[in-house]
């Protein structure tokens, strides 16, 4: 078995010259306790910080705009991941998929942001097993991140729903300015935004991969733009998307599901979708219904196209688990999307649509 993406940023992160394997251990169990873990990560001397957050809803502590987390500090790993639970409010059994653990957006309208602003400082910032909901509103993204030159952030296994935003990005805004970034195994449904109401890519250098996500029923409020995913990619920025349906979305005065803007390089491998804005380079890709089981609901239902549709090798890496924590190959080929399998019901979606 190939290693994925985040084991090889660990190894690589861990073999540099003059760095060791310290590492910090924090079990969070509470709001305050996740923004003061999230706040501490630059302290001490470890290269290697684990966050891990016990299952159950976190809210920003009153008078925060959200949490949030800045790496500046060089050779460092910040790996927070929901889904813990334990005796006597211990982080000693893990659950592995985005249901359980949810964070809530703050006044300003984001759950959580997260920035690597320094560049050449090889620092990685990993985010998996969380669902993040963010329904009053505000400026922000549901989930913002932002990763300069030499830097790594991997986002997996989560769900963004029902994130509404008076702002540009509704779900996820990704900033990526020259270093690499990857989002894979992946919901994103029921967001409303100005520019688009699921995922927002704004890149001027650097890689970004988004693989196995499934992107419908979102929104964008203004005239000419997707619902689903906006690409802003300016070269030299690459951006690769693999094995993703993005399918059902809405903008103000059509329906988009995808735009590709800029001078930069977008690749589509895999991909269903039902409409096209822009000019890509598509590698089996195709158009039409996906077989959702229902509107919202991108569980695949039998017969769907994206069952055994999808290629094996995925540009970031496609990981061992669907969002579920499901085993990502279960057939010939992997499937299309964030979930391996035929929806059998089982998986949690929240009442998030209008």
């Amino acid at each position: 078995m190939f290693p994925t993406l985040r084991s090889l940023v660990l190894l690589v992160l861990l073999a540099a010259p003059g760095l060791s394997s310290a590492l910090t251990t924090l079990c969070v169990s509470n709001s305050q306790q996740l923004a003061s873990a999230l706040q501490s990560v630059n302290a001490g001397l470890d290269n290697l910080i684990l966050i891990k957050v016990r299952r159950g809803t976190y809210a920003p502590p009153a008078g925060s705009s959200g949490f949030s987390l800045s790496l500046n500090t060089t050779n460092r790993i910040v790996d927070v991941s929901g889904g813990w639970s334990g005796a006597a409010n211990s982080c000693t059994d893990k659950t592995i998929g985005a249901s359980g653990t949810l964070i809530l957006g703050g006044a300003g309208g984001t759950a959580l942001k997260f920035s690597l602003p320094v560049s050449g400082s090889y620092g990685a910032v990993n985010i998996s097993d969380f669902t993040f909901n963010s329904p009053d509103g505000g400026e922000g993204a549901c989930l913002h991140g932002s990763v300069s030159a030499t830097n790594t952030t991997t986002v997996e296994r989560v769900r963004l729903e029902g994130c509404t935003s008076s702002s540009y990005s509704g779900s996820l805004l990704l900033v990526n300015s020259g270093g690499v970034a990857t989002v894979r195994n992946s919901v994103v449904r029921g967001g409303k935004g100005l520019r688009t109401g699921g995922i927002n890519v704004d890149s001027s250098g650097g890689i970004t991969h988004l693989n196995h996500l499934s992107i419908t029923a979102n929104v964008a409020r203004l005239g000419g733009n997707p619902g689903g995913l906006y690409v802003n990619c300016n070269a030299p920025c690459r951006v690769h998307v693999d094995n993703s349906v993005v399918w059902g979305n809405r903008g103000n005065d059509a329906f988009f599901d995808i735009n590709n803007n800029g001078s930069g390089s977008v690749t589509l491998s895999h991909v269903r979708y039902g409409m096209l804005n822009g000019t890509v380079a598509a590698d089996g890709s195709s158009f039409g219904d996906p077989g959702f089981v229902a509107f919202g609901n991108p569980g695949p239902r039998s017969g769907s196209p994206l069952l055994n549709s999808g290629r094996a090798e995925v540009s970031g890496g496609a990981s061992n688990f669907d969002v579920d924590g499901k085993p990502r190959l279960q057939g010939n080929a992997p499937d299309i999307g964030a979930h391996e399998g035929i929806y059998t019901g089982d998986e949690i979606f929240r009442d998030i649509l209008p």
